[in-house]
């Protein structure tokens, strides 16, 4: 799941539906799936 730019790793708020198909460049972290 790559989470993007501006947001917490691991927050409760971030959703699992984030789309893998965003770009890696926007993104600062790449959490793992559970």
């Amino acid at each position: 799941v790559v989470v993007p730019t501006g947001t917490v790793p691991n927050h409760p708020l971030v959703p699992t539906s984030v789309p893998t198909s965003v770009p890696t460049q926007n993104a600062t972290t790449i959490v793992p799936p559970p």
